[in-house]
């Protein structure tokens, strides 16, 4: 056992669990989880359907910014200054992980597993992908098709998409609430084109942060998160799934907010996801952040976020 009664100290959604670790891979698993047929219980007061997401949209006002894009990933065409941001691994992680680390394909067929509001997708599709999503909440589901987004309402297995559609499918922050990941990876890879590209992130189970903050780790996310997955643990499902080509590594990117909140977590019995974090907590998380990439310059997977790039 690794940690015994753990309840929903964010989002109050009723019961607790208990969280293990998996001896030989890592991994930390719910036992026992809800059943699938009572988990949306736990999604009653979770904010996937905000039609606000969309304030997040990249735009290239920014020179450097589009520059970076168009060197590193081929989008468009940019300014000599996107060089630079080489040098800032904080605002390069951002911009990897705000196109889920996939290179350009102009035209290209994007799906997007567990969609929410269509934040993600209404910026690739400014960057040239045609773009379609699959969510379970219905509510999601309507705000995306109100920007214009082809939605489906359901799991991905439910869709039974045509085998070989997709020049891309992506996955962020979802396959930790499945209750069977090896099936939906390897839905992915059948209905991913050769050579059409997976992308997943998800919360380290092997983190900085949660070597630090233990059963306040806001990763952890009782009953939600059926299982939080480490880097060996996530390249052993990859090659299950089929995937014969494939990186795992881990970023930084949300190191400030996962330490920020998780400190929160320690001082006090629930935090709300709008409670505001004191200065001082804030400042400590953004040294967290920067200690967390300069382990990870030296090979370490200490970021808060581990990522799983693969080729069908």
């Amino acid at each position: 056992m690794l940690y015994a009664g753990l309840r929903d100290r964010t989002f109050e959604a009723s019961g607790s669990g208990n969280l293990k670790r998996c001896p030989g891979c890592g991994a930390v698993y719910l036992d026992p989880q809800p059943i699938p047929e009572d988990i949306g219980m736990a999604y009653e007061t979770y904010p996937t359907h905000s039609a606000s997401e969309g304030s997040r949209k990249l735009t290239f006002s920014d020179d450097a910014k589009a520059g970076y894009l168009a060197s590193r990933w081929g989008y468009g065409q940019g300014g000599r200054l996107g060089r630079v941001l080489r040098l800032y691994p904080r605002t390069r992680a951002a911009l990897d992980a705000g196109i889920m680390y996939l290179p350009s394909v102009p035209g290209g067929r994007l799906l997007d597993v567990g969609c929410g509001s269509g934040a993600f997708m209404d910026r690739m599709r400014s960057l040239g992908w045609r773009v379609e999503g699959v969510d379970f909440d219905p509510q999601a589901v309507e705000v995306a098709r109100s920007r214009g987004l082809e939605t489906r309402t359901g799991t991905l297995e439910e869709q039974n998409y045509p085998a070989a559609t997709f020049d891309a499918v992506t996955l962020s922050h979802v396959i930790e609430h499945l209750h069977d990941p090896l099936d939906a990876l390897a839905e992915c890879h059948r209905i991913l084109k050769p050579n059409g590209r997976l992308s997943l992130v998800t919360p380290n189970a092997d983190s900085f942060g949660h070597k630090w903050f233990g059963l306040n780790w806001r990763g952890l996310e009782v009953p939600r998160h059926l299982q939080i997955f480490t880097p060996r643990a996530l390249s052993l499902l990859a090659g299950k799934a089929g995937f014969g080509e494939y990186r795992v590594f881990t970023t930084a990117r949300q190191a400030v907010y996962i330490y920020t909140r998780s400190a929160l977590l320690r001082r006090q019995d629930t935090v709300a996801e709008k409670d505001p974090s004191p200065f001082r907590i804030k400042l400590a998380g953004l040294a967290a952040q920067h200690l967390e990439f300069a382990a990870l310059a030296v090979g370490m997977n200490a970021g808060e976020e581990v990522v799983l790039t693969a080729k069908a």
